[in-house]
């Protein structure tokens, strides 16, 4: 009976509830967004099934949090040690080591996937005509490796390849000095060596480290900066220089890092032991570089800003998914003002999974002169068609949050060596004016299906995996886990990693790049879990 009690304790029913009704909706709003992109809110059904699986998931989510806790005493009353300093020697072997696996990949797609905007970014280098459409930091990085490479070879091939090689030593010394930190926090060897495995054989890492898109650096600072916050917070190992370099860095590389730091603030100076004043100078430090450098990177580049399509990628697609369906809902004269920002080819191109179609023919420069006009529109077109809205919104975002969606929002688009047709789960090829040369055809052709096929993600396991949304979940149950056991500082540490997820909600499409934090960042994951002590 004691036990029962503790099992079901107020508490832990309490966040079993909080992760089990997000859960449910998930898990009934997903698929019928996987089958027929629109969720049936009227219906008794829909409603009935969440509630179902809801009074399911809780005493199950309960006895899973009784399991950790159980864990975490049996843990600690072993001991855990913790070393004082990152070892040097073991840094190397592991950095060493996991160049060693990857090497088959770059050799089978030599030089590397040059693909996700980065022929757009090194088009800018080469032409001197910049925007802020991507982050300028990336775009220079990127653009002048390969054109200085190509001015000394001649070759564009040779220059993506010095990219991504030196992008793959980074991220090895990274996840290298990763597992060499979470030895130093006392993390449990089996969990360091689960880590450790994944990152040097599991396809998606090598696969994205040999991969130009700006994500993969913006991933590796993010990890960095969390383990500096790890540092500081709960050893009290001051590093603020690093700190401040890397969360600059992680800033620079993706615009919505920004969106994720700025509210987390407040939670990691309360999370601080004693040193608050000190943190809030770091934190604060972190958006002075970042501001002054975009300032300084702007004006250096004369880049355009103009463009505001990416901010208001929910918006647009809302506005055109109401138009698509139910034209009936704006009077003529609100369609001339919608004409007036999107005009009707676009609208007519609505795809309810990817903004891209719509948002492409925006117009940034009648936005700038009447957002006001904008905003009227989406708000009585809202009043009218909430749960077209609410639709929009969800199917533009399910595959982050439902385990079972299929992840192929470029379900029918031409690039240049393939159509898009069963899935979309890795972009998988190197666009001109790199050319692919695989020294490695048969790993290249299991690349090629892994990104492209749908067969092997309905592999039951297998998939769980591959798939975001598990990720996700698994990150989730730690949150509300932790809650239960009142581990408020490992709560801080979640919440910049909590919004950074929220913030890809509202971004145009469902792609594992945007979450490269839950694959990069598996053996943080793990030790978020599975390490309570020192909370």
């Amino acid at each position: 009976m004691e036990k029962i009690k503790t099992i079901y304790s107020k508490r832990n029913v309490l966040y079993a509830m909080l992760f089990a009704a997000p859960f449910s909706l998930s898990m009934v709003f997903g698929a019928q967004l996987e089958g027929q992109e629109n969720v049936r809110f009227t219906s008794v059904w829909t409603w009935g099934s969440a509630a179902l699986l809801f009074l399911c998931a809780v005493p199950a989510v309960c006895g899973m949090f009784y399991l950790m806790r159980l864990y975490d005493e049996k843990s600690t009353a072993q001991g855990r040690q913790q070393g004082k300093k990152t070892p040097g020697r073991e840094f190397w072997i592991f950095a060493a080591g996991m160049l060693l696996c990857w090497l088959p990949y770059f050799l089978s797609s030599y030089p590397g996937y040059f693909l996700y905007d980065a022929q757009e970014e090194l088009n800018m280098v080469l032409t001197a005509d910049y925007t802020t459409h991507h982050p300028l930091m990336h775009v220079l990085l990127l653009g002048w490796v390969i054109k200085v490479v190509h001015k000394i070879t001649g070759s564009y091939n040779a220059g993506i390849a010095v990219y991504v090689i030196c992008q793959a030593v980074f991220a090895a010394m990274c996840f290298s000095y990763i597992l060499c930190r979470m030895k130093a926090w006392g993390v449990p060897r089996w969990l360091r060596m689960i880590g450790g495995v994944y990152l040097c054989i599991f396809p998606v890492i090598p696969m994205y480290v040999f991969c130009t898109t700006k994500d993969v650096l913006f991933t590796l600072f993010l990890l960095l900066f969390l383990v500096n916050l790890v540092d500081a917070l709960e050893f009290g190992k001051e590093n603020g220089a690093a700190l401040i370099v890397n969360g600059a860095l992680m800033l620079f590389m993706r615009k919505n890092g920004v969106y994720a730091l700025v509210p987390s603030i407040p939670f990691l100076i309360a999370a601080a032991r004693g040193g608050r004043g000190k943190m809030a100078a770091r934190l604060f430090a972190v958006l002075a570089v970042y501001l002054a450098g975009s300032l300084g990177l702007q004006g250096l580049t004369n880049a355009d800003h103009q463009e505001k399509q990416e901010i208001l990628t929910i918006p647009i697609q809302q506005l055109a998914r109401v138009y698509h369906f139910e034209r009936e809902a704006f009077t003529e004269e609100q369609t001339e003002v919608l004409y007036r920002f999107l005009p009707e080819e676009a609208l007519l191109r609505y795809r309810a999974v990817l903004s891209d179609p719509v948002k492409v023919d925006f117009n940034s420069q009648a936005y700038a002169e009447e957002s006001g006009a904008f905003w009227k529109l989406w708000v009585q077109t809202g009043m009218k068609k909430p749960a077209s809205y609410l639709n929009a919104f969800l199917v533009n975002n399910y595959g982050f949050w439902y385990p079972y969606a299929s992840l192929n929002c470029y379900k029918g688009n031409q690039v240049y060596s393939f159509v898009y047709e069963d899935s979309s789960y890795f972009g998988y090829e190197t666009e001109p004016p790199g050319k692919r040369v695989s020294l490695f055809p048969a790993l290249d052709r299991f690349v090629r299906r892994l990104s492209l096929e749908i067969s092997w993600q309905k592999i039951p396991g297998i998939r769980m995996l591959f798939h975001p949304a598990w990720y996700f979940w698994i990150f989730f149950f730690g949150v509300c886990e932790h809650l239960s056991q009142k581990h408020y500082r490992r709560i801080a540490y979640a919440v910049p990693v909590m919004l950074l997820f929220l913030t890809v909600l509202l971004g145009p499409a469902v792609l594992v790049r945007y979450v490269l934090q839950f694959y990069f960042g598996f053996p943080l994951l793990l030790a978020f879990l599975f390490r309570k002590d020192n909370c």
